[in-house]
């Protein structure tokens, strides 16, 4: 009788939470509900940081490609400044050189101008004496 007793009351409160268990599946749907949602939304959060950071890495490799390109251009103009300036000093150079040679040329102009002009003095000079001599033989 006891052993029935104690049956029947297993019973009764197995049947209690049998009644329960609908309550309690429920209860446990709706948090397995919940999971995913915050698993979506997590999941949906990943995505879009995985694609702002691919975002970022393509926007960080064409400044660097940008950046590059930039570099390339400056080198090749400053390459092109310093061959002018060469191109620019060696004509200023030759320049300078034929002024040189003119300058020398005027120089020898002049000197032979002004051995032509003393040449001419000294023949007028002596001219001149040798008519004096002449003249001064004739008075004598």
């Amino acid at each position: 009788a006891g052993k029935i007793s104690t049956l029947e009351g297993t019973i009764h409160s197995m049947s209690s939470d049998a009644a329960e268990l609908p309550r309690k599946i429920a209860a446990l749907g709706t948090e397995l509900a919940d999971c995913k949602e915050s698993l979506d939304s997590v999941s949906a959060s990943l995505t879009e940081q995985r694609a702002l950071r691919e975002q970022a890495e393509a926007r960080e490799s064409e400044l660097a490609k940008t950046s590059s390109q930039k570099l390339d251009l400056m080198k090749r103009e400053m390459s092109a400044l310093k061959q002018d300036s060469e191109n620019k000093v060696e004509q200023l150079g030759r320049e300078l050189s034929g002024s040189r040679q003119d300058i020398q040329d005027l120089k020898e102009r002049l000197a032979q101008a002004l051995d032509t002009t003393e040449r001419d003095e000294l023949i007028g000079i002596a001219k001149q004496h040798m008519a004096d001599a002449r003249g001064n033989l004739c008075e004598v």
